[in-house]
C-alpha cells in the first residue's frame, strides 16, 4: 500500500475500530474513514459481549483463532494498562465433572501448551476450593490481611451473547475467515474470541491483505 492512501472501513465494532487504529499507526499520512450506520460505535455484538479476555486455551493449534487470540490478549491487556482501562486478570478454571471428562482436560492442557500459553497448571483440592468458593478465598486472604470482610468483595457479574456462523454446507465455521476481492478485504467471521484478538486480527489483516 502507498504511504498516503484513502482507506474506508465499514463497521464501527471493535474489529473495525482496531483496524482503523492500527492502520493509522502504520500509515499516519493516510486518510482512514470509518463508516457506521448507528449513532455510535460498538452498538451491536461488540457492546454486548461477555467482557471476557479469552486466552486461547481450547482453540485448535495452528488455527487463526489460536494464533491471534494468544497474541491479541497480550495486546489488549497492554492497551488497557496503557490507557488506564479497568480490567481484571482473574485467570480461568476448567473443571471435569466426571471421569470421562478428565481426558478432555488433559487434551486442553496439551492444546494450551501448543498454543504458547504460560502458567498452565493442575490445581490441587485446596487451590480449587479457594478459587471456587468466595468464603474459602476470603478465609485464606484474612490470614494475610486480618481486617478483610465479606462486604469488601464485589459479587455482581455480567452476561453476554455469542454469535456463531455456519458454512454454505451447514457446518459450524469454527475459525476466523478473511477473504480479499480486488481492493476489498472482508472479515466474514470473527466470533469469540474476536474482541480479545482484535488487535492481532488488525495486524494480521494489514500484514497479509493491505
Amino acid at each position: 500500500m502507498k504511504e498516503k492512501s484513502k482507506i474506508g472501513i465499514i463497521g464501527g465494532g471493535i474489529i473495525g475500530l482496531t483496524i482503523a487504529y492500527k492502520l493509522k499507526l502504520k500509515f499516519p499520512k493516510s486518510d482512514i474513514y470509518l463508516f457506521e450506520k448507528e449513532s455510535g460505535v460498538g452498538a451491536h455484538q461488540s457492546g454486548n459481549n461477555s467482557g471476557v479476555l479469552h486466552c486461547g486455551l481450547h482453540y485448535l493449534p495452528g488455527s487463526l483463532k489460536a494464533r491471534l487470540s494468544v497474541n491479541g490478549v497480550q495486546q489488549m491487556i497492554a492497551f488497557c494498562r496503557d490507557n488506564d482501562i479497568d480490567h481484571e486478570l482473574c485467570g480461568k478454571i476448567v473443571v471435569a465433572t466426571n471421569n470421562q471428562e478428565i481426558s478432555g482436560i488433559n487434551e486442553l492442557a496439551r492444546r494450551g501448551e501448543r498454543n504458547g500459553l504460560r502458567g498452565l497448571k493442575f490445581l490441587n483440592k485446596t487451590e480449587l476450593k479457594s478459587s471456587l468458593y468466595p468464603s474459602a478465598f476470603i478465609a485464606n486472604a484474612q490470614k494475610m490481611i486480618p481486617d478483610l470482610r465479606d462486604f469488601m468483595f464485589e459479587k455482581k457479574g455480567t452476561a453476554g451473547v455469542r454469535a456463531q456462523a455456519i458454512t454454505e454446507e451447514g457446518s459450524l465455521l469454527n475459525d476466523f475467515k478473511i477473504i480479499k476481492e480486488d481492493n476489498q478485504v472482508h472479515v466474514l467471521n470473527a466470533p469469540s474470541p474476536g474482541a480479545t484478538a482484535s488487535f492481532a486480527i488488525a495486524d494480521y489483516l494489514i500484514e497479509n491483505y493491505v
